[in-house]
């Protein structure tokens, strides 16, 4: 049978020896340095806090929907030279809503003439299809912002006096008119950054007093235990902010993760030192001792944490890269401050030690229950180790089956917070005009050839008429659609006339789809915002059918591109990628901790405690009928790491255990 034991037996006012050296090869030392002169620490960690704050008050927030595929691909740099040369595509405003005023009249016509008037707006070649809707219920007005407006602070407003305009311009008319498109998702993804992390710090900041205060049932303790990872996140957020990252979707994710890491080990410390002073240890000793016998494991808990964001590194997004690197600098900073800031503490906040000690020796029941709950499990447990063992490896390679069946699942729209306008918007515009997103094909023209030389413009319109014919793609703009329109309407089809109404058009909208240099044009579509996997066909099918336009006229630069185009062909790819370097990430993490332990038993000990969270939200994500995002894959990634923080406590206390 099990016996019981307690952490309290302890040598009291004698420092504890590390059985068999250090597994953190002796960097939990660094706790130790700033307990030397705590006020003087206290004083130091002032003058950080408010630096870090100016530090914070220089992040800015990449809300870019392609900063994911931001990368060296070739793919890529054809993306990004056509938003240079085209730069209004990207920063489209779709608002569905009146018609253009072009059409209409000075006075509506009534009776007979005003059903005339409505077949003949409904059947315009210029909007129908395009513009307007088939069915005559949904109108478009695409407005252009100017990039600079979206880079700033200044967008919110922008897309607020539309709205306003919108608002007043329709009252009374009975008509809805919603925002969509790249811009507006944009602010919505930038104001759910900064609400996301306010919430999901302020949620951290209580969860953690709130469990300290119930178990410790002191403020000194609460403090001790809840405040250094607080201030660990805040030192963290201030260097990044030094360091010129910026906030995205993905960094609004670290800092819970690191303050669940952080508070894990600093409620470890706190309990050991705890145990220590109800031993009748001073303070001095009893915060030095916790830094000595369970430091090492926090040092280790922290690295494979590190470990985790270092597998990022191999991503092709530079986005995640940079998640990588932002991730590993918390790491060690919220390590360096969880062990220097709780003994600090402890030895300026308690006090009445030996009160204390005598009070609680006989009087406490919240850390008793945790206590008799734990043996009963451990009772259980080893009463049929075999047993237990097998039923975890079978459960596990279960779920791990599930799991290696997710597929890759990418929608611009996932990327926009639930229930907002623009994802609404965006939604009716796929069902009643084939879809909000662009895709483009970008002609490039060979050397010295001419925007209006007959090859050029035979180029464009044949192109133009493969896009169009293309399943799965509508909604197909180019000069093309300028020149057939002068061909019916104007009876004209001579360059001279395309010249003079190119002239015409306001130099903005000329920009759409010529380059400034007239040495390139876009042609483009639209496509439903689907998964990625439902696209791709679509992509490749059209890049298949340009074929036979590229051997028509060599020397004819002709790539599809877009952000659809872009997240279509990689977004699968690279959470494939991610994926993998997961698995080899359980492995590399597994050998570390061997090592660190120096035992091959607790290398493989702790691979099924390490990968059963992973494996299990794999298993929800498949429930609920989801697949591998690029956010769920970064998550899990860094979740394999928190989740080996308490079997690499218990295995180090085991390890002291066995040790006396």
């Amino acid at each position: 049978m099990l016996e019981k034991n307690s952490d309290r037996e302890v040598h009291v006012e004698k420092i504890e020896q590390r059985p068999m050296g250090s597994i953190a090869f002796g960097l939990e030392r660094i706790g130790l340095i700033a307990v030397q002169k705590p006020v003087l620490s206290c004083i130091i960690l002032v003058g950080l806090i408010i630096g870090a704050l100016f530090g914070i008050d220089r992040i800015k927030i990449d809300d870019s929907l392609s900063q994911l595929f931001r990368s060296n691909s070739k793919d890529y740099k054809q993306y990004e030279a056509e938003t240079k040369r085209f730069p209004a595509v990207e920063f489209d405003v779709p608002a569905p809503g009146k018609l253009p005023a072009a059409l209409f009249p000075s006075e509506l016509p009534e009776g007979a003439d005003y059903d005339k008037f409505i077949e003949t707006v409904k059947t315009n070649e210029i909007i129908r299809g395009k513009l307007l809707s088939e069915d005559g219920t949904l109108a478009l007005i695409v407005l252009s912002l100017e990039p600079e407006v979206v880079a700033s602070n200044k967008l919110a407003k922008t897309v607020g006096d539309i709205r306003k305009l919108m608002a007043e311009d329709l009252q009374g008319s009975g008509l809805n008119a919603e925002l969509s498109g790249v811009p507006v998702m944009q602010l919505e993804i930038r104001n759910a950054v900064k609400r996301d992390g306010l919430t999901y710090n302020i949620l951290g900041i209580l969860a953690g007093c709130i469990i300290a205060i119930i178990f410790f049932r002191k403020i000194s303790f609460m403090v001790v235990a809840a405040f250094p990872p607080i201030i660990a996140i805040v030192l963290a957020l201030g260097g990044l902010g030094w360091a010129n990252f910026n906030l995205n979707m993905f960094l609004n994710v670290m800092t819970p993760l690191i303050m669940v890491i952080s508070f894990s080990d600093s409620m470890q410390l706190t309990f050991a030192a705890r145990d220590r002073l109800i031993a009748g240890q001073d303070k001095y000793t009893a915060f030095k001792n916790a830094v000595m016998v369970v430091g090492p494991a926090c040092v280790l808990t922290h690295g494979t944490a590190g470990i985790s964001f270092i597998a990022l590194q191999f991503s092709n997004s530079d986005l995640i890269r940079k998640f990588g690197e932002a991730g590993l600098a918390a790491t060690i900073i919220a390590l360096i401050a969880v062990l220097s800031l709780v003994p600090v503490f402890g030895v300026l906040f308690v006090r009445n030690e030996r009160v204390f000690a005598v009070k609680f020796q006989s009087a406490d029941a919240g850390v008793q229950m945790l206590r008799n709950f734990c043996y009963w499990i451990a009772v259980r447990m080893v009463s049929r180790p075999g047993l237990f063992s097998l039923i975890a490896v079978i459960f596990v390679g279960g779920l791990a089956v599930i799991y290696a069946n997710l597929e890759p699942r990418y929608r611009l729209a996932d990327q926009v917070p639930d229930k907002q306008q623009a994802v609404a918007a965006s939604g009716r515009l796929d069902a009643k005009l084939t879809g909000a997103n662009a895709i483009d094909v970008l002609i490039e023209f060979p050397k010295g050839a001419s925007l209006y030389a007959p090859d050029t413009l035979q180029t464009i319109a044949d192109v133009h008429a493969t896009v169009e014919k293309q399943a799965g793609v509508g909604n197909v703009w180019s000069l093309e659609t300028l020149r057939r329109w002068l061909a019916e309407k104007a009876g004209s089809s001579d360059v001279a006339t395309l010249k003079e109404y190119v002239s015409l058009i306001p130099e903005y909208l000329v920009r759409r789809f010529i380059s400034a240099n007239q040495d390139a044009v876009v042609v483009s579509g639209r496509v439903p915002d689907l998964d990625s996997s439902q696209i791709l066909p679509v992509v490749e099918n059209l890049d298949h059918a340009l074929d036979t336009v590229r051997k028509a006229h060599p020397g004819y630069e002709i790539a599809v591109t877009g952000l659809s185009a872009i997240a279509a062909r990689n977004s699968a790819n690279m959470i494939e990628k991610l994926n993998r370097g997961l698995t080899i990430e359980f492995a590399l993490v597994a050998v570390f901790i061997g090592l660190a332990f120096r035992s091959v038993v607790v290398m493989f000990s702790c691979i099924l405690p390490g990968i059963f969270p992973v494996v299990l939200s794999g298993t929800v994500l498949w429930l609920l009928g989801e697949g591998l995002q690029f956010a769920s894959v970064v998550a899990l990634t860094v979740s394999f790491g928190l989740g080996l923080s308490a079997t690499i406590h218990f295995l180090n206390r085991l390890r002291s255990a066995r040790s006396r």
